[in-house]
């Protein structure tokens, strides 16, 4: 049901249920959960013929599908923080975290194991990856600075998930090391 029946004649998004419209960041985690499996099994074979082809295209997408501001960063809008945050958001932070730990550890990779093409697409967008979002907030009187939703976002809730730890897992941007 996710993606609606009877979608034709719908212009530009035939997806009805609009807890996953605009949700980007499942492809970042599974080249995540990819790169996992390659650090762990040293698996070239699956590094050369799934990771770095599916890495391309999903890191293409991105590329392509969004516009880029002045300093050549990625802008994801439309979209949504998972399936909490629908209105107004702007760079949802688990897409964010994704584009950030995905294209900094495959630029990680050892040269002789990636192309020079490869390489530069994936210094590219690592370049290109927006910052995370990070925002003032009240705690006990003081103002403390933490993790945000998105860049921008309505604070409406539409579901009661936590957008703002994806960073922390299941992409380790941040942590106690």
């Amino acid at each position: 049901y996710g993606w609606g029946w009877r979608t034709t004649g719908k212009p530009g998004d035939p997806t009805v249920n609009q807890y996953i419209r605009f949700h980007y960041s499942g492809t970042l985690e599974l080249l995540a959960m990819m790169i996992d499996y390659y650090d762990h099994t040293g698996d070239q074979v699956f590094l050369q013929k799934r990771l770095l082809p599916m890495a391309t295209s999903v890191l293409k997408y991105f590329d392509t599908r969004f516009r880029k501001d002045a300093e050549g960063r990625i802008v994801i809008d439309p979209t949504q923080s998972v399936e909490t945050y629908w209105y107004d958001v702007i760079n949802d932070t688990p897409s964010v975290a994704g584009l950030n730990d995905v294209s900094a550890r495959l630029c990680a990779l050892p040269e002789t194991l990636t192309s020079p093409e490869q390489r530069k697409f994936f210094t590219h967008m690592k370049a290109a990856a927006p910052v995370i979002p990070i925002e003032d907030a009240q705690l006990d009187g003081k103002t403390v600075r933490r993790i945000a939703v998105a860049q921008k976002y309505n604070p409406q809730r539409s579901n009661c998930e936590n957008p703002e730890l994806f960073p922390i897992w299941p992409f380790r941007v941040f942590g106690l090391e």
